[in-house]
């Protein structure tokens, strides 16, 4: 492989990283875009068997890796602002509704099952990206007294009366351990229960020589929505109640690493999510693959469903309040959606963000017609 495919393929995995970030877009959707994800999914399927495979991989995982690790602080920065938010929503819809114009130009003739394909993408899709559609709202949730004051004020899972952390699920405790905000005789209040137990007795333990399994089952999750275009990863980590959780991790590890020291917990966790990623993007991928071969126009119909139906998480206007992250006590609180809304559409709100949401859909175009350009011109002798 040139180092100009190389410099190309490195490009795409970055704009892939950043998509991945945020909840409710997906990295496989930019790959389609870009011309990319065929060749991924071969690339995944054989990178043992073939270099050139290895090197593609290489490139695209090593620019995600790059843009996780330059833009998580930022996109974390972004998405707790409100008007950001809502500025970073409205661009990614019109993304993916470009997207999904240009993978319906795969289909050559609708039919009734390629309608009927699409339909069952579009409603799977809006059941997964359902904001009611939570985990960790089966999980039993707990009141937690704090030693440390927060910083942040007027937050909705804060009581300062009691100074008592509000609704905290149960999966959250043993990374509240680790990380020292709570002991294992620290009294916390079941609320299923009515009444104070020792922490140690409320912990769900799930490590397995050294890896958490649910970090590791997340994260083949995550990767396996990743790689269908219109259906995130990092929104899937949000309704299994860990996108926060993780991300907050990886800006530990970074955090650690620019002060000198490795954040051992952080880095245990990422280390196991990661295996999860390769463990998931291994076993899903031979499937799509499959599909794209076998039932082409079928797969892409699927894909288009996937990704009208994630439209539904990438709502760019809503009423927000502040929470408190359990595992981020001393940092600001966290910006939490509630309701959406629709503002006037003479705001400036409004406007700013249908301007970017017309230049990102018409961005796809461009994109197209400069692949198309390409292919008219043929491979360079």
């Amino acid at each position: 492989m040139k180092l100009l495919e190389w410099l190309k393929y490195f490009a795409c995995g970055l704009c892939m990283g950043a998509a991945d970030i945020i909840p409710g877009v997906s990295g496989g959707t930019v790959a389609f875009v870009f011309g990319i994800y065929d060749s991924l999914l071969k690339s995944i399927t054989s990178f043992h068997k073939k270099a050139s495979s290895l090197q593609l991989l290489s490139a695209i995982f090593l620019g995600m890796a790059l843009s996780f690790l330059l833009l998580a602080k930022l996109f974390v920065l972004l998405l707790n602002e409100e008007t950001s938010r809502a500025y970073l929503y409205s661009a990614f819809t019109g993304f993916v509704l470009g997207a999904s114009y240009f993978c319906a130009k795969k289909i050559k003739q609708f039919s009734i099952k390629t309608l009927l394909a699409i339909s069952v993408g579009l409603i799977a899709a809006c059941i997964l990206t359902s904001p009611e559609k939570s985990f960790k709202k089966n999980e039993p949730l707990f009141n937690i007294p704090l030693n440390i004051q927060p910083t942040a004020k007027n937050s909705s899972n804060y009581d300062e009366e009691s100074h008592a952390l509000l609704n905290v699920p149960q999966s959250m405790l043993s990374s509240m351990r680790a990380k020292r905000i709570i002991s294992s005789d620290t009294l916390l209040f079941s609320q299923e229960e009515k009444m104070e137990k020792p922490a140690s007795e409320c912990i769900k333990e799930s490590s397995f020589y050294g890896l958490d399994l649910w970090v590791f089952c997340c994260g083949a999750i995550a990767i396996s929505a990743m790689l269908l275009p219109g259906v995130s990863g990092s929104y899937m980590l949000a309704i299994l109640g860990m996108y926060g959780i993780i991300l907050g991790y990886l800006v530990d590890c970074i955090n650690g690493c620019l002060a000198g020291y490795i954040d051992l917990f952080a880095f245990r966790q990422i280390t196991t999510f990661i295996l999860g990623l390769l463990f998931g993007a291994l076993s899903f991928s031979r499937l799509i693959q499959y599909m794209l071969k076998h039932y082409y126009e079928m797969t892409f119909s699927l894909l288009i469903g996937f990704m009208l139906g994630s439209l539904r998480a990438l709502w760019p206007f809503y009423a927000f309040t502040y929470e408190i992250s359990p595992l981020k006590i001393e940092a600001p609180a966290a910006l939490t959606p509630l309701n959406p809304i629709l503002p006037s559409l003479f705001s400036p709100l409004f406007l700013t963000s249908f301007a970017l949401f017309l230049a990102a859909f018409l961005s796809v175009f461009c994109m197209e017609y400069i692949q198309s350009k390409k292919q008219i011109k043929g491979p360079a002798v």
